[in-house]
């Protein structure tokens, strides 16, 4: 599992940098990834109910979440006037898909597999959509905010890993386990590992030459915060995996498992980057 994380690890980080730093196409890059990686997780969360008997249309729901975030960013990244499509689309969705009770069949089974797959829509888009709103597009003006929010995240699920591991390997009886009967391999070893690898990102990241002046306590403050945000985020998936009894979400990433599993450290921390960082951060 590790030799093919430290395959994927560096292809998904050079895949940022393009998105990040490549002033053409960077902005294009990132709609056709966020847009699939929404799509994606949705249906992955629509299998991880079924799992739990809750059926669900999850072709439909995947599709539905992917389509409302490219008419969202293509609408940004083209300088669109027109209404916001996007909008339209998650709004309309519901009316559209009940329709469909008009044709023949089993309408009772049909309701009980829509509403779950629209309810998963909103819950992804509700997510996510905060880190969508974040990324710089053709402005570069953002470009730390987001670099500062992506990096310093996964700073932390990065180091809880590698803390982790190394930890139960050199420890005499192993690490010491926070909540083993959600996630049996997160340590309190991993969890400090993680602390620290976020605070050393946040603190490199202000040495960069087009980040703002900060205050050096505010983005080790924010790191704080991120990172204990990316923890919650990673165990609320944990939790997840272990009520549907699976052990990744999916297999399209060698070593890391599904889009959900490389995303669960920002189920809290699109909403807490904008409640609590930016306005720590521009202060």
């Amino acid at each position: 599992m590790l030799k093919f994380r430290a395959i994927s690890f560096p292809l998904l980080l050079a895949l940022f940098a393009l998105m990040i730093f490549w002033k053409a196409g960077g902005p294009y890059i990132f709609a056709v990834v966020a847009t699939g990686a929404v799509a994606l997780l949705t249906y992955e969360l629509m299998k991880m109910l079924e799992k739990l008997g809750i059926p669900g249309m999850p072709r439909t729901a995947a599709v539905a979440a992917g389509v409302t975030v490219a008419a969202m960013i293509l609408r940004v990244v083209m300088k669109s006037e027109q209404p916001d499509i996007a909008v339209v689309l998650v709004m309309i969705l519901p009316l559209l898909m009940l329709l469909r009770l008009l044709a023949g069949g089993d309408k009772a089974a049909f309701l009980r597999r829509l509403f779950p797959g629209v309810g998963t829509v909103y819950l992804v888009l509700l997510i996510y959509l905060p880190a969508v709103i974040l990324f710089p597009y053709n402005s570069r003006d953002n470009n730390f905010l987001f670099l500062f929010f992506v990096l310093t995240t996964k700073a932390m699920d990065t180091g809880g890993y590698i803390f982790g591991l190394l930890s139960n390997r050199l420890l005499p009886g192993g690490n010491h386990k926070i909540a083993p009967t959600i996630s049996p391999k997160k340590s309190w070893e991993g969890f400090f590992g993680g602390i620290l690898l976020a605070l050393a990102a946040a603190a490199a990241l202000r040495l960069l030459p087009f980040a703002p002046a900060l205050v050096w306590w505010k983005p080790l403050l924010a790191a704080l915060l991120l990172a204990l945000g990316s923890f919650l985020g990673d165990l609320t998936e944990s939790a997840l995996k272990r009520a549907a009894d699976i052990k990744d979400s999916g297999n399209y990433i060698p070593g890391m498992g599904g889009v959900f599993d490389v995303l669960d450290s920002f189920i809290y921390n699109g909403w807490l980057f904008f409640a609590l960082i930016l306005p720590l951060l521009l202060s």
